[in-house]
């Protein structure tokens, strides 16, 4: 089995003027008007496709059926052929029968030897392609290669296989939200070892009104929300999952 990957960077919406417009997509597979060429070629129509002859001796029998999907710029429109029996079949024929059918020239976007295409569009307009031997594999390739290329959420719009399987389900493949950055690592300090060695939590920046809620040791890990209030400091402490205010001078900076 081989497959074949291609990344086209377009954006989806300048032929249709937003970014949500819905490609055309058309399949077709060998059929009656292959007639001709195929039997050019020593070969016979069957079973829709064209059945060539084996290089071992002579017979008619095949091992691999090949699927290439073929697109206008920007993938606006979208033409697959199936069940053909060699790459170059299905990549020619599809691409002779996207210009023909919409009149406008046409590439491939991707092709696979007895397995699927799979075309996914991020939020950006951006389409991508990515094949393999199984359906499900190739969605999720494609899921992948668009979410890993474009940054962007990304949605799966229509599969085609060699075997003339067409899958027009709607799956979604979301970015991951870069993580914040952590603040700087304050940390519990300057506490006299031979008296309370303890600094208070308090829920208000005053040691008369505000309510002391914990007692922080040494080296006990804040974390500065950058609220301040004169000399104390608004935090949040790790280890006990609580906010509150701190005296600065017990407080350094950074671990």
């Amino acid at each position: 089995m081989r497959n074949f990957i291609r990344l086209v960077v377009a954006l989806g919406g300048v032929i249709c003027g937003n970014l949500s417009s819905t490609p055309t997509f058309a399949q077709a597979s060998y059929g009656d008007h292959m007639t001709a060429q195929c039997q050019a070629r020593g070969g016979r129509i069957s079973g829709g496709y064209c059945e060539l002859p084996s290089t071992g001796g002579g017979s008619y029998g095949y091992s691999s059926l090949f699927v290439a999907v073929a697109g206008t710029a920007r993938w606006t429109k979208i033409y697959a052929l199936s069940k053909a029996q060699s790459q170059y079949r299905a990549e020619s024929e599809a691409i002779i029968r996207c210009e023909l059918e919409y009149g406008e020239k046409c590439s491939v976007i991707g092709w696979s030897e007895d397995g699927c295409v799979s075309l996914t569009k991020g939020d950006d307009g951006r389409y991508f392609s990515s094949s393999s031997s199984w359906l499900n594999d190739a969605i999720e390739k494609s899921l992948s290669f668009c979410v890993s290329e474009s940054g962007q959420d990304c949605a799966h719009r229509i599969s085609y296989c060699a075997d003339g399987t067409v899958d027009s389900r709607t799956r979604y493949s979301y970015a991951r939200e870069a993580e914040p950055a952590r603040a700087p690592a304050h940390y519990v300090t300057n506490l006299d070892p031979s008296g309370d060695n303890w600094l208070a939590l308090r829920d208000e920046p005053s040691t008369r009104s505000g309510r002391r809620m914990a007692k922080l040791g040494p080296n006990i890990r804040l974390e500065f929300s950058g609220r301040r209030s004169g000399s104390w400091m608004h935090v949040y402490v790790p280890d006990l999952a609580r906010s509150g205010w701190v005296y600065d001078r017990y407080v350094g900076c950074c671990h």
